[in-house]
């Protein structure tokens, strides 16, 4: 039985729940040790019990938008004509929900964020297990909806925006040596 409680316990903890990142926040379901424990009968296993999670922070409203520029090119007589000159960078908004019963510390976290902001740091953002590019954060919108008897926010509603930076085409895209040093 020992067996058996040990490989759910490795199973489990192996999954962390984690969601996502942007640096050092991580957005995630599952993040605490979680114990599995069985009652062992005559007719089998009985009495599953998990221990709950220890840190939920997870987003939702998720939204990426994607855009091109485009020249509209006047022409006498006759229709205008749309040439596309290149790529806005994408933009994404979430909402997250930070709740201190759920391991997660709001205050920290919006300290954290708003860190993220002042300067500018850059940072890849994950969902799930692609890598959506380089952003930094533009936006924040902060609710505060419960704060205890104490001062301490117990639930808060951040709405993030981010932008991506464009610095992995940059990187891409860089001149090359085979031109004429005078066009370098």
């Amino acid at each position: 039985m020992a067996i058996l409680e040990d490989a759910f316990n490795m199973a489990i903890n192996a999954l962390r729940g984690e969601i996502g990142s942007f640096g050092e926040i991580l957005f995630e379901c599952y993040a605490g040790q979680f114990r599995v424990d069985f009652d062992a009968t005559a007719e089998g296993l009985s009495g599953l019990k998990v221990k709950p999670s220890t840190r939920v922070m997870t987003f939702d409203n998720f939204q990426r938008r994607t855009r091109a520029r485009y020249a509209r090119h006047q022409l006498i007589n006759k229709t205008s004509v749309l040439e596309k000159v290149g790529d806005e960078p994408d933009q994404i908004t979430f909402d997250v929900k930070l709740i201190r019963e759920l391991g997660v510390v709001p205050e920290e976290e919006i300290e954290l964020i708003r860190g993220y902001i002042k300067a500018g740091t850059q940072e890849s953002l994950i969902i799930g297990s692609e890598v959506l590019g380089e952003y930094v954060i533009t936006e924040l919108a902060e609710g505060r909806s419960f704060v205890d008897c104490f001062g301490r926010t117990q639930v808060a509603e951040l709405s993030l925006t981010f932008e991506e930076t464009g610095a992995a085409e940059q990187t891409e895209t860089a001149p090359s040596t085979d031109l004429p040093p005078i066009w370098l």
